[in-house]
């Protein structure tokens, strides 16, 4: 498949069975938010300095992908929305998300390592 035909199925709009296949495969800890058409995940940590490691891997994803979701940080949590400027998802904004648990799933497994 060449990237043209490869970036029009990442560009379509899902309808509600795809939203929810993709949405299972992500895992329970994403939701989508129908009235905003957003995908979210709050993400736990056990201090701000975790909190700003996390964004900082998650910041340069977002700078590499050109996405510009919203992140709400606290003192130990990230909550991440991932939507489009017309209402809608698509099958790169899930592709985005899984690129997200990566990087938290990656992230954890190193403070492991280090405790």
């Amino acid at each position: 498949m060449n990237n043209l035909n490869h970036d029009k199925i990442r560009n379509k709009m899902l309808n509600s069975e795809e939203l929810n296949e993709y949405l299972e495969k992500l895992g329970s800890k994403w939701k989508i938010d129908n009235e905003n058409a957003k995908l979210f995940r709050k993400f736990n940590f056990l201090d701000f300095k975790q909190v700003l490691e996390f964004t900082n891997l998650v910041g340069g994803l977002l700078n590499d992908l050109n996405r510009k979701p919203e992140l709400k940080l606290s003192y130990n949590k990230v909550e991440i929305h991932v939507n489009q400027s017309d209402k809608r998802l698509y099958q790169k904004d899930f592709e985005f998300a899984e690129e997200i648990n990566n990087k938290y799933y990656g992230y954890m497994k190193m403070i492991e390592n280090y405790m």
